[in-house]
């Protein structure tokens, strides 16, 4: 049976950690190197971390990865910025375990294809963004000013036919909010995608989490907030999710 992954999350902006409310009014939460050691000693499953700084693909950002990677052994998943095959290989050299891609994925849905032949489909993960409209109907958020309205649903599918190896899926509404993830579309998304998903955005409390990993096909989960901005801790969320009957791996 797989084991429930419990993953945190790292916004790193100019080389700190920040978090915020819909991916906007960021603020500072502490250093990269010192959080990764901390989810590392509490037990974290893996360790997703994106940089959203201006010039994101940078060397600053390239030698955090490889001090976390001395840190921890955890594995490491990054994205930000990532536009090439070389920009992968660099980052693999220096400790990356996995590839995110999301805007450049969208912008050049070929990088897919060409990422997962070279390195492997398990290699590559498609972060998806998404929202919600003026008809409550979810849409990929795609930054590059294109006004189409991607379905989050097909663009998943095809991101598969691509060779993507998972799927990380965020709701921008609700992220940072602390009051709940998006359920009801993640139970949609279960049943129409074979890839593994991993939910995000929204986890305000220990229960929260009990409920989306108590989703058919959910066996993961990426969580930011709770563990800034509360006394929760990656040894808090795997021992209730022990009590709780979900198959996670013993601390």
């Amino acid at each position: 049976m797989i084991k429930s992954r419990i993953i945190p999350s790292l916004l790193v902006k100019n080389n700190r950690c920040v978090k915020g409310i819909n991916f906007s009014n960021h603020i500072d939460v502490g250093s990269p190197i010192s959080s990764a050691k901390i989810y590392e000693a509490q037990g974290a499953d893996e360790l997703m971390i994106i940089n959203i700084s201006p010039n994101n693909f940078n060397e600053q950002f390239i030698d955090t990865i490889k001090k976390m990677s001395y840190e921890c052994y955890m594995p490491l998943t990054v994205g930000g910025g990532i536009k090439t095959i070389e920009n992968m290989k660099k980052l693999f050299r220096n400790g990356a375990d996995r590839i995110i891609l999301n805007q450049t994925a969208i912008d050049n849905p070929e990088i897919i294809k060409n990422s997962s032949i070279e390195f492997g489909s398990q290699a590559i993960v498609i972060s998806i963004d998404y929202s919600y409209g003026m008809n409550m109907k979810p849409y990929v958020i795609d930054r590059s000013g294109s006004q189409k309205k991607i379905d989050p649903i097909e663009w998943a599918i095809y991101c598969e036919k691509m060779g993507a190896g998972e799927i990380v899926f965020t709701c921008v509404d609700k992220e940072g909010l602390k009051k709940g993830m998006d359920l009801e579309f993640i139970k949609t998304l279960s049943t129409n995608i074979n890839l593994p998903i991993v939910p995000s955005g929204g986890i305000g409390t220990l229960n929260d989490i009990f409920q989306v990993l108590n989703i058919e096909k959910i066996n993961a989960v990426s969580i930011g907030s709770i563990l800034n901005f509360s006394d929760q801790s990656v040894i808090k969320i795997h021992s209730y999710l022990n009590q709780k009957g979900v198959n996670v791996r013993k601390i």
